[in-house]
């Protein structure tokens, strides 16, 4: 294997010929190895992200009591909702039950 250090005028030529071959060779193979990288990096991301997002916080069970000022048939989810929120159960309302009845809910 020759080396990339011309000794002589005269090989002068073919030295450096033969070491721009070299040359590109290794930074073809670089450049491939850069964008490799790159595209295992991003992947690694993806993959992180993609884990991240299905590993959620387990939330915390909601408690449900029926509405005590809530009159009628419960239709509307919102309007439960709302009263609920006036009783003061913070996180609001829904309608359930085969008879709809206003059900507000509270963390247990």
């Amino acid at each position: 294997m020759r080396t990339c250090l011309p000794l002589y005028n005269i090989t002068i030529g073919l030295l450096t010929h033969d070491c721009l071959l070299i040359k590109e060779k290794f930074t073809h193979n670089l450049k491939s190895m850069d964008s490799s990288r790159k595209f295992f990096m991003v992947v690694v991301v993806l993959a992180l992200l993609v884990v991240a997002t299905e590993v959620a916080p387990a939330h915390a069970a909601d408690c449900k009591t029926a509405s005590t000022r809530f009159n009628g048939i419960c239709i509307l989810d919102s309007s439960c909702a709302n009263m609920c929120i006036t009783e003061g159960f913070l996180s609001g309302g829904e309608c359930e039950g085969l008879h709809p009845r206003c059900m507000c809910k509270a963390p247990c």
